[in-house]
């Protein structure tokens, strides 16, 4: 069972081009890690958000389709390139997603710490039961 603890967070929320396939960022004052909600096909704008002059580590999650239980499914990895890495999810046939959800840290973490992160999210994900 995943325990949730109730706290209060100042998150700020801002939007970058149209409504409807909005690149969105979340920053949590107090966090290492920036959030990024990418629509597919708008990896453009987010690599022009977080400035893609050098590379990005990131945890990051794939939304795909929902099966037939209303469950989304969902590719969870980590990197140290997210731009490239999306563009390459992207021309690959194997998962058809529609969102990617994007933890960028304003600080290098390091493999072994991302992978951790990854390996933790996957463990968590496993749990959860509909």
């Amino acid at each position: 069972m995943i325990k949730v603890e109730e706290c209060s967070r100042e998150i700020i929320v801002s939007v970058y081009g149209g409504i409807s396939k909005a690149v969105r960022s979340y920053d949590a004052v107090d966090s290492v890690l920036k959030i990024y909600h990418v629509p597919r096909g708008n990896q453009k704008e987010f690599r022009n958000l977080i400035g893609q002059k050098t590379k990005s580590e990131a945890l990051y999650f794939l939304v795909g389709d929902s099966d037939e239980m209303c469950v989304p499914e969902i590719y969870i990895g980590q990197t140290d390139d997210v731009v490239a890495r999306l563009k390459n999810h992207d021309s690959l046939n194997n998962f058809d997603w529609r969102l990617a959800i994007c933890a960028v840290p304003s600080k290098i973490l390091g493999k072994n710490c991302l992978k951790s992160l990854e390996k933790a999210a996957i463990e968590r994900a496993s749990k959860i039961v509909f």
